[in-house]
C-alpha cells in the first residue's frame, strides 16, 4: 500500500476529538473526511498477510469498495457540518469511530476483518442513540445493541464454519446453499433490515439525537448493501425480499406522526430497491443498487 488504511484516519480523528475542544476540534473533524478522501485517491490495491494458515486482507481495494469509500467520506463531511452546533464530545467521537468502522468494513478483504468492523459499527453507533439521554433512548439503544451484536455472532458462526469447510476466509462471492453461507446471509440481512428483522431500525433511529440520526441513516444499512453486493449478487431470493421491503414500510409510514419514524420506514423502503438490484445480479442491477445507495445517503441525511 502507498497510503493509510482509510479507517485509520478516522480513528485518529476520533482520538483528537476526544481531547480537543472548541474551534480546534471542529477544524479537525471537518479535516478528517477531506484528508481521508485525498488519501483514497492514492490508495493502492490493498494489503494481505498470512497468519495461522489463513490469508488476512485488512484492506482490499476495488471499484466497489472505492465507491462506498467516497460515499462514506461525503456522508461524514455532511454529517459533521450538521453537528457543528453540538458541544457533546460523546457524539463527536462516536460519529467518527462509527464512520471509520463503516470504512473498515467496506475495505475488508477477509471475513474476519469484516466481523471485527461489523461489531465496531454496532458498539460505536449505539452511543449516538444513548447520547440523547432519555429513558426511551436508553431502552431503544440497548435493544439496538443486542440485535446488532447478535448479527455479529451469527456472522462469526458462519465465518468459522466456512473456514472449516473451505480453508478460506476470503470475502468474495459466497452465494447461498451451505449452512456457513446461509448464516452469513442472515447476519447481513439483519443489518439490511430484511422483513421481520427490521424493527431495530424503526425502534432506535427516531430515539437518537437529531445529528446522530443523520449519521445512522448513512452507514449501517449501506455497509449491509455493500456486503450483499460483494457476497451474494444474483441471489434470486433477494428479488422477493427486496420487493417486500419496498412495499410493506409504506403502510406503516402513512399512519405515523413522528417524522423521523416515517423517514426510518422510508429508509427500509429505499434499501429494498437496492436489494432487488443486487438480487438481479446483472451489471445494470448492481450498478443501479450502488448508485441508489449513493443517492439515498445524500437525500436521506
Amino acid at each position: 500500500m502507498n497510503s493509510l488504511a482509510p479507517f485509520v484516519i478516522f480513528y485518529l480523528g476520533a482520538l483528537a476529538a476526544l481531547v480537543l475542544r472548541g474551534p480546534v476540534r471542529i477544524a479537525v473533524m471537518l479535516a478528517v473526511p477531506l484528508i481521508g478522501a485525498a488519501n483514497l485517491m492514492h490508495i493502492g490495491g490493498g494489503f494481505s498477510t498470512e497468519f495461522l494458515g489463513y490469508t488476512f486482507t485488512p484492506v482490499h481495494v476495488d471499484k466497489l469498495s472505492l465507491i462506498f469509500g467516497y460515499l462514506f467520506h461525503l456522508a461524514t463531511f455532511l454529517g459533521v457540518i450538521y453537528n457543528l452546533h453540538e458541544k457533546d464530545t460523546l457524539q463527536h467521537v462516536a460519529a467518527l469511530v462509527y464512520a471509520g468502522s463503516a470504512l473498515g468494513a467496506v475495505f475488508a478483504g477477509d471475513l474476519v476483518t469484516l466481523f471485527v468492523f461489523w461489531e465496531l459499527l454496532a458498539v460505536s453507533s449505539v452511543f449516538l442513540i444513548l447520547a440523547r439521554r432519555t429513558a426511551r433512548a436508553d431502552r431503544a439503544g440497548m435493544r439496538y445493541l443486542i440485535i446488532n451484536i447478535l448479527s455479529g455472532v451469527i456472522l462469526l458462526s458462519g465465518v468459522i464454519l466456512r473456514a472449516a469447510e473451505t480453508g478460506s476466509i476470503a470475502f468474495e462471492y459466497l452465494g447461498t446453499g451451505s449452512l456457513a453461507n446461509n448464516l452469513i446471509f442472515i447476519a447481513i440481512g439483519i443489518k439490511c433490515c430484511f422483513p421481520a428483522l427490521h424493527t431495530w431500525l424503526t425502534d432506535a433511529y427516531p430515539e437518537a439525537t437529531p445529528g446522530g440520526t443523520v449519521f445512522l441513516s448513512a452507514f449501517t444499512t449501506k455497509v449491509a448493501i455493500y456486503a450483499l453486493a460483494r457476497g451474494f449478487p444474483g441471489t434470486e431470493e433477494l428479488i422477493y425480499v427486496g420487493a417486500t421491503m419496498a412495499m410493506f414500510p409504506i403502510f406503516f409510514a402513512v399512519i405515523e406522526n413522528d417524522l423521523r419514524r416515517v423517514l426510518a420506514y422510508s429508509l427500509i423502503n429505499q434499501v429494498g430497491f437496492m436489494v432487488v438490484g443486487i438480487g438481479l445480479g446483472t451489471d445494470l442491477g448492481i450498478n443501479g443498487a450502488v448508485a441508489h445507495a449513493f443517492n439515498d445517503v445524500v437525500f436521506k441525511g
